[in-house]
């Protein structure tokens, strides 16, 4: 959900996984966002993540307790800024009516600015995604 005010958003998503070999680690794009929490699902276990950072790799490391394999979802909840460079999840301002409002702009690899994600040209991926904003825009 994005704010006008501070120019921020919130988010949180579910992404499917299959996990081919035991591992403590997963490595998801995310550029200038901030995973608050991370968890990976599968049955009816929930692991949780403590996240680490690679600003140069536009990169965060999910690394869990005990290792994670076979299917699940990781489920994620983070925050982002509302950009003015039109890449990723930015703002716009409609001079006309004075007001705000957001657009987005994924390729070629700025879904990262928008949400954590395998934000890499040769992986295709169906997602589906959904928007809440206040019911006053």
């Amino acid at each position: 959900m994005p704010n006008f005010e501070n120019f921020t958003f919130f988010g949180s998503e579910e992404i499917s996984v299959k996990i081919v070999k035991p591992t403590k680690f997963i490595e998801i794009n995310c550029k200038e966002i901030v995973i608050h929490n991370a968890l990976f699902h599968q049955s009816s276990d929930e692991y949780l993540a403590n996240v680490s950072y690679d600003k140069e790799r536009e990169t965060a490391t999910l690394e869990f307790e005990n290792a994670v394999s076979s299917f699940g979802v990781l489920k994620l909840n983070f925050t982002g800024f509302l950009n003015d460079e039109f890449r990723g999840f930015s703002r716009i301002f409609f001079d006309d009516i004075q007001r705000y409002g957001a657009v987005t702009h994924f390729e070629p690899e700025w879904a990262r600015k928008a949400f954590p994600c395998f934000d890499d040209p040769s992986l295709k991926a169906t997602f589906q995604i959904s928007v809440i904003v206040p019911q006053e825009m």
